[in-house]
């Protein structure tokens, strides 16, 4: 920027111009490094109505009768009327000139806009504290304790407010005796900072007073200070007198008609005024230049940058990714210099560079071309691959969760010079291991402070070094304070290093994109996209983030942020995976935003979120299976025993790693797995060493139910070798552990895969007895028929003794029995027992109140189940139709029973019109197929329309038991006219 462009330039002295343009970068630069302090004298205030110096001492004069004086007696005539008249008329008559409304200007707006760090003034009035908000006033030495604020004000001469003014001779000469405090603060602040003094002349006491001051301190190799001063001349060149650089500026003389003037004084305070804001104007200009040249190295120190960080370096810029899913940039012409980004566009692995100059023109740059490589390049090229090629063998173990090869990779690479020690860092936080990652990011730090290296990268390294400190002691408020102390020690501007580390400017922007996305693919109904689908546009994303994050050594998972865009990627994908509807999948096109099977980083970033949270979406979106390929799965199973591994490393942590654990169980059960697959899976869950807890009964964790869910799915695939092992597991297992549910799972498929049946023998039976009545019906369908009536014998006693409902359904609908006519009014008394008045429950605790619900449910499940099933007796069954408890309908009607019930009680009379969706999905599969085998009408009728209704709805319709009945029950029909 051009002197001319503010006015100085009519000095028409060349070399003037060029030094006062080089003056005010120097001072912009000083600014922008929080090393500007103004002094600020009474000629900015003069423009507001305020007296200066000489005016005020004129009052004094005039009250001691002298008529002219020098400037010489400014010191000694305020000294005089003090000794003679005292303090009290003394103040009086400085007080009276400075009484009044006053109003900041011009020249006070733009040191607010300036946010200098310190400000100095001899002034006594309040126009600057009236302009700039939130600085620490400093008029005393009393004040200096007390201050809070990283940016201060000092009236060195004090206040009316304190009676403290310096304005006589005397109070020069006693400065530092009365302000010990504050001159030493100001002597420090003109050996370390750049002092500009403005509303001062050269001549001005004050200043020679402070230049006289200070001269015994300064030396040659300090910092000069800076005076501006006026001219009319129109050749004037600045001066350099000692210890102060002297700034002449011409008055500017345009727009004088903008107002009209009194006289010409008033003229020309205002010109005054008009060129020192713009003078200051053009520093503070100058200065947001020096911060836009600037601002960006930290993108030129990051090891990986996102579309957004790239946006930000020119907002005309996007990638997008070619067929073979290289990363392409496109940018516009106005992205200037950008060989200088040449090693962060190879490092963040973009292949190629189109910059469009005009609609028929484009220019192709491609990072490190062998086409104009020098040997330097090349050298630098083959560096950078390298590097690459590490940061990709480490990322593959945190993919695996594979620590054992992570930290083998560590000992080899940690002393190398070209490893980006970011990806350690990363995975070591990654891994749970704090301390080893704070141990590395520290000795980055001292090994930067040392070698005085770039301040962006130490501020970087400090900003990963809080959020490793925050995982530690979780003050993050004290860590974040001082993370800013650090920063402000380097920098005095917010710049965009300041917003990626407190404003988490990539993450902000980034998950905003996914939230767009995700409504995008939402509510998104077409089958072709012009550009680049939503869901293409998120796994590119997805990608983008992870490895922003891990090559720049941010843990992710540090941030909510983080969480919420993990959140809404796996949302996007099980939108795009359950919306495989029938008419898009019969259009002649392929939908780009569709997604048929998942990639094995999908499944890595599911292992991101929490288990409740990723629970959570798979139920929201009735995800019972999920499609990849036979390798991923086989990688998957891999990941599961390298979690063990990295468990096993240190069990203390296992509440740390248990969501890694979870998830990975919960996605296998979701799968469909070869046999060979499923022998390798539980091959690595039996060689855990902590593998009870896919057998116990552990409300904390979700892996006891996942695991009966991968049992069930794999029906096919069990075999003796697996009842053999899990019976062998079960039996190891303490009494009151055992998951109830699990057994009744492998007991069940034990008696369909038709097993082998079990001897009676000392292990089992002393197994079965020290347990419970529930898990020794469970063994009644796999021991042999000799120990089979023994043992229902014992179960039968007992339920004769004490009706155990549970138990009682269970032996009913196995089969095992009959139904006991002596239970009958038995079961009565416990409904009468159980579905009491509300009443009388009002005094139950919470856990008290859970159990009678619990009594509730299994009640009226043993009563569905076995009317369903038609196990109960006529005689019962008359019983019931009598039976007359409100509070037993009530909850009927509460859980949806009424007509199920009504059927129960009269099935030959019974209007299957009634039928709804919530009555047959109560069915069992052969309960449906029996009940389309009475071949009544109406109840076919409601049956089709529930199945085509599922169908036509695009529901989950796999595992349906209407469904498969209905088809399997059509099938039968055909089979039989044929």
């Amino acid at each position: 920027m051009g002197c001319e462009e503010w006015g100085v330039g009519e000095f028409g002295v060349e070399k003037g111009e060029k030094m006062l343009e080089q003056d005010v970068r120097f001072l912009a630069e000083e600014l922008e490094k929080g090393k500007l302090v103004v002094f600020v004298g009474a000629g900015v205030s003069k423009n507001s109505g305020l007296p200066d110096w000489k005016e005020l001492i004129k009052d004094y004069a005039e009250y001691r009768g002298i008529k002219e004086f020098t400037s010489k007696q400014f010191l000694t005539i305020p000294e005089e009327v003090f000794e003679r008249y005292g303090s009290l008329k003394y103040y009086e008559i400085a007080e009276k000139r400075f009484s009044g409304k006053y109003v900041p200007n011009s020249v006070h707006r733009i040191l607010k806009k300036m946010k200098l760090t310190y400000i100095i003034t001899t002034n006594y009035d309040t126009l600057i504290e009236d302009q700039i908000e939130n600085l620490q006033i400093v008029s005393k030495d009393e004040d200096l304790p007390y201050t809070n604020s990283n940016r201060m004000l000092i009236k060195m001469h004090g206040d009316f407010k304190n009676k403290n003014i310096v304005l006589k001779k005397s109070d020069y000469d006693n400065y530092e005796k009365n302000f010990p405090l504050i001159s030493t603060l100001i002597k420090g602040l003109f050996t370390t900072n750049t002092v500009l003094f403005i509303g001062y002349s050269y001549n001005d006491t004050n200043v020679q007073q402070i230049m006289n001051w200070i001269k015994d301190i300064l030396k040659e190799e300090t910092r000069k200070a800076f005076l501006v001063e006026f001219t009319e001349e129109d050749e004037k060149e600045e001066q350099n007198d000692g210890h102060i650089n002297r700034i002449f500026l011409k008055l500017l003389n345009n727009n004088d008609d903008e107002r009209l003037y009194d006289n010409e004084e008033e003229k020309f305070n205002n010109k005054y005024e008009k060129t020192l804001t713009k003078f200051l104007s053009n520093i503070y200009n100058k200065k947001i230049n020096v911060i836009g040249e600037e601002s960006f190295e930290i993108y030129k120190n990051l090891n990986y940058l996102t579309e957004h960080n790239w946006k930000k370096l020119s907002k005309y810029s996007e990638i997008y990714i070619d067929k073979d899913w290289k990363k392409i940039l496109n940018i516009r012409l106005e992205f200037k210099d950008i060989e200088k980004y040449e090693e962060i566009l190879f490092k963040s692995r973009i292949k190629k560079v189109i910059r469009n100059i005009n609609r028929n023109e484009k220019e192709i740059l491609i990072p490190f071309s062998e086409k104009e490589i020098t040997p330097e390049r090349k050298k630098q090229k083959e560096n950078l691959e390298e590097l690459i090629g590490i940061e990709e063998i480490f990322l593959e173990t945190i993919y695996d969760y594979d620590y054992q090869n992570f930290q083998n990779l560590v000992e080899e690479y940690i002393k190398s010079n070209n490893i980006n020690k970011y990806v350690i860092v990363y995975g070591y936080l990654f891994f749970k291991k704090i301390y080893e990652a704070k141990k590395i990011i520290e000795s980055m730090i001292k090994e930067k402070e040392d070698l005085n290296d770039e301040n962006e990268k130490i501020i970087w390294d400090n900003f990963i070094l809080t959020i490793i400190n925050t995982r530690i002691d979780y003050d993050i408020r004290k860590n974040k304070e001082t993370l800013e102390d650090k920063y402000f020690g380097y920098f005095k501007s917010e710049n965009e290093l300041f917003n990626e580390i407190f404003k988490y400017s990539t993450l902000e922007a980034i998950n905003k994109e996914m939230n767009r996305l995700f409504d995008e693919v939402r509510i998104e109904k077409r089958a072709s996209y012009v550009g680049t689908p939503p869901l293409d546009q998120a796994i590119i994303l997805s990608r983008d983030l992870f490895y922003f994050c891990s090559l720049n050594g941010i843990f992710g998972n540090s941030f909510s942020l983080y969480s919420e865009f993990m959140k809404k990627y796996i949302e996007i994908l099980l939108v795009s995976y359950t919306n495989k509807n029938v008419e898009l999948k019969n259009q002649m096109f392929e939908n780009r935003n569709l997604l048929e099977e998942f990639e094995y980083f999908d499944f890595f970033m599911m292992l991101e979120l929490s288990y409740s949270d990723l629970k959570k979406l798979f139920n929201e979106y009735t995800i019972k299976d999920l499609k990849c390929k036979e390798e991923i799965s086989d990688r998957l199973i891999v990941l599961l025993k390298n979690i063990f591994d990295w468990i096993e490393e240190n069990d203390k942590e296992f509440m740390e790693k248990k969501d890694a654990l979870e998830n990975v169980i919960l996605i296998i059960s979701k799968l469909d797995l070869t046999k060979n697959q499923f022998k390798n899976l539980f091959n690595v869950i039996l060689n855990y060493k902590n593998n009870s807890i896919f057998f116990e009964d552990n409300p904390i964790l979700g892996i006891v139910n996942n695991f009966r869910i991968i049992t069930y799915k794999n029906f096919k695939n069990l075999n003796k070798e697996f009842f053999d092992k899990v019976l062998e597991k079960i039996f190891s297992i303490d009494r009151n552990r055992i998951d109830e549910n699990l057994l009744d799972y492998i007991t069940y498929y034990f008696n369909k895969k038709e097993m082998p049946k079990i001897l009676k023998n000392d292990r089992i039976e002393n197994f079965i007895n020290k347990n419970n009545l529930k898990i020794k019906c469970y063994f009644l369908r796999i021991i042999d028929e000799t120990y089979f009536e023994e043992l229902k014998n014992e179960i039968l006693k007992e339920i004769k003794n004490t009706l155990n409902i549970e138990v009682y359904s269970f032996l009913l609908n196995q089969k095992f029995i009959d139904f006991i006519p002596e239970t009958e009014d038995k079961i009565l008394e416990e409904l009468d027992e159980i579905f009491q008045k509300k009443d009388s429950n009002k005094d139950l605790n919470v856990d008290n109140l859970v159990n009678l619900i619990s009594k509730q449910e299994n009640i009226l499940d043993f009563l569905l189940v076995s009317g369903l099933n038609d196990r109960l007796p006529i005689s019962f069954i008359e019983k019931l139709s009598n039976y007359k408890n409100e509070e037993f309908f009530k909850s009927l009607k509460q859980y949806k029973l009424e007509i199920l019930w009504k059927y129960i009680l009269n099935q030959e009379n019974f209007d299957f019109s009634e039928f709804t969706e919530n009555e047959l999905e109560k069915f069992s599969k052969t309960g449906i197929k029996n009940l389309l085998k009475k071949n009544d009408k109406k109840l076919i009728k409601v049956i089709r329309e529930y199945v085509f209704s599922k169908i036509k709805n695009n529901d989950n319709i796999s595992m349906n038991n209407v469904i498969e009945a209905y088809f399997e029950w059509e099938s039968e029909k055909v089979e039989t006219s044929k």
